[in-house]
């Protein structure tokens, strides 16, 4: 990989001390979000988008072409498909973004 992590920015979710996920960013991309398995279908990967959507004005994402439920989960705050393109390992991704 290409990329420099330490120019990300993060978000982190907690309930009381334990961590549930993050979200991390730079410039107006989300780069990734991830939620701990135990804490799914509990609104922690929904509140960092909103949160990172609202105080950061982040906009873009890529998703993975195989991911439908990331691919849902992003339609459903209203990120629409841009683009495609195919990376350096052969996986399809999705160029999505929130107008």
């Amino acid at each position: 990989m290409d990329f420099d992590f330490k120019k990300l920015e993060f978000l982190f979710a907690y309930e009381k001390d334990e961590l549930t996920g993050f979200l991390g960013f730079h410039q107006e991309e989300i780069q990734m979000l991830f939620i701990h398995p135990s804490f799914f279908n509990r609104d922690f990967g929904s509140q960092l988008l909103k949160k990172a959507m609202q105080d950061f004005k982040l906009n873009k994402i890529e998703v993975n072409f195989d991911n439908k439920k990331a691919l849902k989960f992003y339609q459903k705050f209203g990120f629409q498909i841009v683009g495609e393109y195919q990376d350096d390992f052969g996986f399809k991704l999705l160029k999505m973004q929130k107008s």
